[in-house]
């Protein structure tokens, strides 16, 4: 279990562990399993993450979520609406494309096809058409999006995300799994309304509709128990990040209520079985 008594302890290690190198963090599987809630305090590590080669391929994915927690009360999870919601989703699967590249200048390292993932993970959960643009960047940490959601009357957003911390482990291999690879990703995520004249460009909010901005960590610990299959176990926790925009109350709300800690945390199941190579 996500919450078993005996890693607990981790959560504090983590919190306190700002500064720290990898080697003093806890691993990764201790933080999803020890209930961490606050950022680990990883630099980008590496340019990119490098994947064992068995992942090189297309893949279709189910994901099923196993828990959604809202740490710091419902008001900043976004509501008890939005929690609900959340909630309303465990137990539920979702399905989508993954493809894992070679890259490197001798094409002999593999890499997640970032703009392509999250691309796919997006017409999954928002729609079809929901992504009108992908701004392409050679860097692999920066990435933009131009989004449609459904359900948002046609307002367009331009979500802006780049890599601020990154760190993988080769995890302890066991009877079932030919490999099994750890990886950690914090992402700074910029939300804004988007010019529909101009979408490429960052709209001008509206007071009252400042940028949201958001911290979100991703942990997958991958297991590889077949060529052709890949299970992982995957959580997210989410920080909301005051913005010098917004209104200094709801700001102070956040500062005082969050302490640093996570605001939205979910708990997925993913199984990878591959299309083609």
């Amino acid at each position: 279990s996500n919450t078993a008594p005996a890693l607990v302890a981790a959560a504090s290690v983590a919190s306190a562990a700002a500064t720290a190198t990898a080697d003093e963090l806890p691993t990764l599987r201790e933080r999803v399993e020890g209930g961490a809630l606050r950022l680990p305090g990883y630099s980008v590590e590496t340019s990119d993450v490098y994947y064992p080669k068995t992942f090189a391929g297309v893949w279709e994915c189910r994901s099923s979520t196993v828990a959604v927690e809202a740490p710091c009360g419902n008001a900043l999870f976004g509501g008890n609406r939005t929690f609900e919601r959340a909630k309303a989703e465990v137990g539920t699967s979702l399905m989508y494309s993954t493809r894992f590249r070679y890259a490197g200048p001798t094409n002999n390292v593999v890499v997640a096809d970032r703009a392509y993932n999250i691309e796919s993970i997006c017409r999954a959960t928002m729609g079809a058409n929901a992504v009108l643009d992908v701004p392409r960047s050679e860097d692999p940490n920066e990435l933009a999006f131009i989004l449609s959601p459904e359900g948002a009357e046609g307002q367009l957003y331009r979500a802006d995300l780049k890599v601020v911390g990154r760190h993988s482990e080769v995890g302890e291999t066991t009877g079932d799994s030919l490999l099994s690879f750890d990886v950690c990703e914090v992402v700074r995520q910029v939300v804004s309304a988007a010019n529909p004249a101009n979408p490429a460009s960052i709209g001008t909010p509206r007071p009252n509709r400042p940028p949201l901005i958001k911290d979100i960590e991703t942990t997958t610990l991958y297991r590889q128990i077949s060529p052709d299959c890949i299970v992982a176990s995957q959580k997210t926790l989410s920080f909301l990040v005051p913005d010098p925009n917004q209104d200094p109350a709801m700001a102070g709300y956040i500062v005082r209520v969050a302490q640093g800690r996570a605001v939205d945390v979910r708990t997925y199941d993913v199984v990878y079985r591959r299309v083609r190579e």
